[in-house]
């Protein structure tokens, strides 16, 4: 069996992408990858270059100002791209987050099955609408999606006019990726306490930072001095800039955080990473937290508590209730056996979602 994956995303889903490259290669399947030059994680991609049957390189944009001038340069060259990729013949095309040119890039090769992955099924509150339809329109031209929460399936087939038995139900897989070349460093934290509260990931509106300002206000009042909360991740944080100015022992790292960097924020003393999601699908930040084997705080909403093997594993609170999830992080505090208990459950987990189980998971599948 030869399969292809497409992924041509500089940064989103970079790390699912690789652990299932490998975990397919360690089930004994031929793997070619088409893969952005600009790919945050190339050297990994290079390290794998004996490993891997074919490795085709796509000069993709990396920011607004060079999208056009790429996408002229793409056009230029697809004939040739698609000529040198039609060489080989492949039994399935795997797209693991869809991308604007990947519709041209899977019409154009001749051989496999057209795959793609759903990340995000619903669109969520805020999202930019122009890509979110031309998402659909590729959703729909594939042969079978793959979506990595179950409750999830009958709408995907609804809003993609597919037969349920062409949707795949595939856990999103451990990201142990991140293990790799791990730079270890403070990250200028002004602050670490005996328990360490994280948010990370891409600041958006939908995923309820002001609720978690305002929960993390209240535990201050309630007389809990030995707490941090650290915010971590690119985007707009200048909406909370106030809120989180008047509150004690926050540190706010607004940037784009590394890989090599992501070990740093979940090795921390006691840290306990909290997803106050307003709504979600699911969440490649939980398949880095179950990996670091921290214990995760997550919205009772969307898919997260499925991913978070059906609610056995973690604390949940209700979405939008910044009293509902002080009371969750308060349960932390209180409890110390609570934290070990939860580690536990994640270690027993882990196997479930180990690269070589999903990616069998995944070939047989598609092969059905």
């Amino acid at each position: 069996m030869h399969i292809l994956i497409v992924l041509t995303q500089t940064v989103s889903c970079i790390t699912e992408t690789y652990e299932t490259a490998m975990g397919l290669i360690e089930n004994g399947i031929q793997v070619s990858v088409i893969l952005s030059k600009n790919i945050e994680n190339y050297n990994d991609w290079i390290k794998l270059k004996d490993k891997i049957a074919n490795i085709y390189w796509i000069d993709t944009h990396t920011s607004k100002k060079d999208f056009l001038l790429k996408t002229i340069n793409f056009f230029r060259n697809k004939k040739s791209i698609l000529d040198k990729i039609n060489e080989s013949k492949f039994d399935f095309v795997i797209d693991t987050m869809v991308n604007y040119w990947d519709l041209f890039i899977l019409n154009g090769i001749r051989s496999g099955k057209k795959i793609v992955y759903v990340h995000d099924p619903i669109a969520h509150s805020g999202a930019n609408k122009f890509k979110q339809k031309w998402w659909e329109v590729q959703y729909k031209n594939a042969e079978q999606l793959i979506v990595h929460t179950e409750k999830f399936i009958p709408i995907v087939a609804q809003l993609y006019g597919k037969t349920i038995n062409n949707i795949h139900y595939i856990p999103l897989v451990r990201f142990s990726g991140h293990h790799n070349n791990w730079i270890k460093s403070d990250m200028g934290l002004n602050y670490q306490k005996e328990w360490n509260f994280l948010f990370f990931g891409y600041i958006s509106k939908y995923k309820g930072i002001e609720v978690l300002g305002d929960a993390f206000k209240k535990l201050l009042e309630k007389g809990y001095s030995n707490v941090t909360l650290t915010i971590a991740g690119s985007g707009d944080f200048s909406p909370y800039e106030k809120q989180y100015s008047e509150l004690n022992n926050v540190n706010i790292i607004n940037r784009r955080i590394l890989d090599q960097e992501i070990g740093n924020l979940f090795s921390l003393k006691n840290v306990i990473n909290v997803l106050p999601y307003i709504d979600a699908t699911q969440s490649g930040v939980i398949a880095t937290a179950l990996d670091f084997e921290v214990p995760v705080i997550a919205s009772d909403t969307g898919g997260l508590k499925e991913q978070l093997n059906h609610g056995k594993i973690g604390v949940f609170c209700t979405a939008g209730d910044s009293i509902s999830l002080c009371n969750a992080m308060e349960k932390f505090i209180s409890n110390k056996d609570e934290y070990a208990f939860q580690k536990e459950l994640i270690k027993e987990f882990l196997e479930n979602i180990d690269r070589k189980t999903i990616a069998k998971e995944l070939v047989h599948a598609i092969s059905k």
